[in-house]
């Protein structure tokens, strides 16, 4: 068996030398890299050296792991894509089924995984239809054929509250380490964390929104740098919707499709990045809440319809954006590509498409703030992204918590960085300020509630408002919120039983 090389690269390490390396061949706007960037990738390997050590410091600490080599077994939808890709490596790379920088790391961070807990890693694949009956029947039996589950997130949430997952909070591990991502420690009922993300998860990565811009027209149109207004905090709503306004032109022809120029290209999905945008989400929690509260009080509500106004206007009026729906999305990609849209708004798996087809340069942006005073740029990961969960067969072995944590430290040194030399190399990020507002975008990510527990009723809300263009969202929220409680309830009694 072939053992490919140890990575030790931090995602921050590995910024920090695209931004060199991008530097030196001058593929900023004007050949030139801002004293920002520069001082932006000095901090970034200064902070990976010490997220370097401090993975392996976290690894020693974990002390002899023994699974006693028996199988330790992992299942998994094979029918959602990317999700083999983040589980199975090969050592031959013409086999992969990734990109070979990603099999490769994969198959990396197994071989090593298998070491270091004396283990031997199966992954089981299933239809995503089938792994309910099956993750059930294994719990009745409580046998232990699985280990880990691999699925989607709305999905895994489903399973939360059946009784079949063990809870993450049960196991004395440090969730703040930079190899789990926070937002889904907030998934916090009764002291129950059912399912996280981190550096094992590349779906969760691929469906985080973005916006990108069309550096050809940008420049025809004479806008001003996108990523100086970023960087000084600008880039907002209102900026942005004054900024595109303008930009839409017909062709000539009388008729608007997707043959004439927009300000904007957009899926479905425009609604919800504005609102996640705006440091907006329907449902709070964190694990300092005893259960969920509504978000929306008499302030925020405020806000919700202040975007609402602005993302009506963007999305309905003046011809500002051609739209997409389920049968129509891939024209929007194709009018961004082909030059006929300025600006673009979709998930960060775009990217791939973009460094094939599209021939114009273009650049990466987080989504606009709500104004000036919103302290980050937000944005949000879709519920199809991948997680982590295990069943509660495995919930009272403590080799079983030291193990999880060592899969994702390992995943962190190896699968994490390979994601994202694939991403900003394969995918053609092709100047060091995208570089710098990728880090923004995966660094500040909102989960909300409503769209993992959609018994709560609340997830579409706000979107259904800004398609429908209608006014209709503050009562629809207030009727919506008038049963959550009721709805909340349920979910904690099969909580409670479960515990019982």
């Amino acid at each position: 068996m072939k053992t490919t090389r140890h990575v030790t690269r931090s995602l921050s390490l590995l910024l920090a030398a695209l931004l060199m390396l991008l530097s030196l061949f001058g593929c900023g706007s004007n050949g030139e890299t801002p004293d920002s960037t520069t001082e932006s990738s000095d901090s970034l390997e200064s902070e990976s050296e010490s997220e370097v050590d401090e993975a392996a410091e976290a690894l020693d600490e974990l002390g002899e792991i023994d699974w006693g080599g028996g199988d330790f077994a992992v299942i998994y939808a094979n029918d959602l894509g990317g999700f083999a890709a983040e589980l199975v490596g090969f050592p031959d790379e013409s086999q992969s089924l990734s990109s070979g920088v990603i099999n490769n790391a994969v198959y990396e961070r197994n071989v090593l995984f298998e070491e270091r807990c004396n283990l031997t890693y199966v992954q089981v694949d299933k239809s995503v239809w089938a792994i309910p009956g099956a993750l059930q029947a294994e719990v009745q039996a409580g046998s232990d054929s699985y280990q880990f589950v691999s699925n989607a997130s709305d999905q895994t949430a489903s399973f939360a509250v059946t009784g079949l997952l063990g809870n993450y909070l049960a196991y004395d591990i440090d969730f703040e380490r930079p190899w789990w991502d926070q937002g889904t420690l907030a998934f916090n009922l009764a002291g129950n964390v059912f399912f996280m993300s981190g550096a094992h998860n590349i779906v969760d990565n691929d469906v985080t929104y973005i916006m990108a811009f069309n550096k050809a027209l940008a420049e025809e149109m004479q806008l001003s740098d996108p990523y100086a207004t970023v960087r000084s905090g600008d880039w907002t709503l209102e900026y942005f919707l004054n900024l595109v306004k303008p930009l839409s032109a017909d062709n000539g022809d009388g008729k608007w499709d997707h043959e004439d120029t927009y300000g904007l290209a957009a899926l479905g999905t425009l609604p919800s990045i504005l609102f996640y945008g705006s440091d907006l989400q329907y449902v709070r929690m964190d694990t300092e809440l005893d259960r969920p509260v509504l978000s929306l009080d008499e302030g925020r509500m405020e806000r919700a319809t202040n975007v609402l106004t602005i993302a009506r206007h963007l999305y309905h009026e003046e011809n500002i954006t051609y739209k997409g729906g389920s049968q129509s999305g891939q024209k929007s990609t194709d009018v961004f590509m082909e030059d006929r849209a300025v600006f673009f708004c979709e998930a960060a798996s775009a990217l791939s498409k973009f460094s094939g087809l599209m021939e114009s340069d273009y650049g990466i942006l987080p989504i606009p703030k709500y104004d000036k005073s919103q302290e980050k740029y937000y944005t949000w990961s879709n519920a199809v992204g991948s997680t982590l969960s295990f069943l509660t067969t495995n919930e009272k072995n403590e080799e079983f918590g030291r193990i999880l944590e060592a899969y994702v430290i390992l995943s962190h040194n190896t699968v994490s960085p390979a994601y994202y030399e694939t991403l900003l190399k394969s995918r053609n990020v092709r100047d060091p300020e995208s570089v710098e507002m990728l880090e923004i975008l995966f660094t500040n990510r909102i989960y909300d509630m409503p769209n993992y527990f959609t018994q709560l009723g609340l997830s579409n809300i706000f979107t259904d408002a800004v398609k429908a263009n209608t006014d209709s969202f503050t009562s629809k929220y207030t009727a919506a919120a008038s049963r959550f409680d009721r709805a909340l309830e349920q979910i904690m009694r099969k909580l409670d039983k479960k515990d019982s």
